[in-house]
């Protein structure tokens, strides 16, 4: 069986825990129901679920790791025989499964309750599991994210993690809460052309998450314990969530462009949207290491690509999905004829020089850095590029001139893409510059040799 698991249950399941929970929610739940029958139970029950699941559950997942650092007891288990993956479903289950207990009697009372009108219980409660699972995995996810800092200010860090991950849970929250009201006909909606209610939508797209963030949590536990893993995971992961959004609504409605209503060309243009974000995620996230970056470039070299691949960063991986989205949602504005100065193909275009632009200044001003502080230092660069720049350029009535610091519709071609060449190339000096400052410091010195 599972050491991590095993353990996990010894901890969170002492007598007196396995005693308590069933007397606290019993009490809870004959209250409710000598107040107003077997609809309050139901009632008293899901909400019940949704505080353990959720608030409480979330809490001991995002802790599972981060406590483990603060008590200085993770290194010891990363050194241990446990692999990855049962490392994942052990600390994920095992540091949850008191509130899943206590959930476990909750949905006993609620079946033992009866039928209730007006209710759909068993798609409420499939709806509260599945968002409370949801939460939790991906508490261990942003929890699992956040550990690659200082070992400091652990309580913090796993109250954002928490935070973040009850963010996630909220839509599917909502969407078990619409389940408990009788809201009649359920409401469709059109995913690539099919009709779909949308509360089956939303309980699809949860149980999706639970999947894509168990995963999550297992490629960053490899990563924990120095696995070292391929860009294949996040690959899929990049496709998927474009692909997954692409069947939604119309993007150029959305953005405000003056397009055609081609279907495909809104759909290439959510894609584009879609994988330019988690561009911008994975390179925020991912450590920036000069030893990594060298071994990349020497892999490359040598032509060893499947050892590359080992050690390339995920937002290159992301933004060639983005490339290619952006280059097939150009051909079709380009197909249709519009090719003047008011085509968003320049748009596009300069969104992606842009893009570039930020991950050089980002690598330029966190790569090895210490404890990774730079991260704070590139966003308020990038406030000062995007926000105070183009507000100062608005109060001079130099509004031409915003399109040189931000993608504006509509802007000339050339101011739009010329300026931001030139800063990135200003950018990637500055990041060479620095690649070989540090190459020069891990450099040994002729004396040790």
């Amino acid at each position: 069986m599972n050491p991590e698991l095993v353990r996990n249950l010894r901890l969170e399941c002492s007598p007196h825990r396995l005693v308590a929970m069933p007397v606290v929610l019993g009490l809870l739940l004959a209250v409710a129901g000598m107040g107003g029958g077997p609809g309050a139970v139901v009632t008293t029950a899901s909400l019940a679920i949704g505080v353990l699941l959720v608030l409480w559950g979330s809490r001991l997942a995002a802790d599972a790791v981060l406590g483990e650092i603060a008590d200085r007891t993770w290194d010891s288990q990363r050194m241990s025989a446990i692999g990855p993956w049962s490392m994942t479903w052990g600390k994920l289950f095992g540091s949850t499964v008191f509130v899943w207990y206590g959930t476990a009697i909750c949905l006993a009372a609620a079946a033992i309750a009866g039928p209730v009108d007006d209710v759909d219980r068993g798609w409420l409660l499939g709806h509260l599991l599945a968002a409370g699972l949801a939460c939790q995995a991906a508490a261990l996810f942003f929890s699992l994210l956040l550990s690659r800092g200082r070992p400091q200010r652990v309580g913090l860090r796993v109250t954002l993690a928490q935070i973040l991950a009850i963010g996630v849970s909220v839509p599917f929250i909502a969407g078990a809460a619409a389940r408990g009201i009788d809201l009649g006909s359920p409401p469709i909606l059109s995913w690539y052309g099919i009709e779909i209610a949308v509360d089956d939508f939303v309980l699809a797209t949860n149980l999706l998450v639970v999947a894509w963030g168990i995963f999550g949590c297992y490629r960053l536990m490899r990563v924990a314990l120095q696995c070292r893993t391929s860009f294949l995971g996040w690959l899929a992961f990049t496709v998927f969530l474009a692909a997954y959004c692409a069947g939604l609504d119309a993007t150029s409605q959305r953005f405000g462009l003056d397009l055609p209503g081609e279907r495909v060309l809104d759909g290439w243009l959510t894609a584009f949207a879609v994988s330019l974000a988690l561009t911008y995620a994975a390179a925020f996230a991912e450590p920036k290491s000069i030893v990594r970056l060298r071994r990349w470039l020497l892999d490359l070299g040598r032509m060893a690509f499947g050892r590359a691949a080992l050690d390339t960063p995920s937002w290159m991986v992301s933004g060639a999905v983005c490339l290619v989205c952006a280059l097939n949602a150009i051909s079709l504005l380009m197909g249709g004829g519009n090719a003047g100065v008011d085509n968003p193909v320049w748009l596009i275009v300069a969104v992606v020089l842009f893009a570039v632009r930020d991950i050089a200044l980002l690598y330029a001003v966190t790569l090895d850095h210490r404890h990774n502080r730079g991260h704070l230092a590139a966003m308020v660069y990038l406030v000062v590029l995007y926000v105070l720049i183009p507000g100062l350029l608005a109060g001079m009535n130099a509004d031409t001139l915003i399109a040189a610091f931000l993608p504006v519709p509509g802007a000339s071609p050339w101011l739009g893409t010329l300026p931001v060449l030139v800063q990135i190339l200003v950018v990637l000096g500055i990041l060479v510059s620095r690649v070989q400052r540090l190459g020069s410091e891990a450099a040994p010195s002729p004396a040790a040799e």
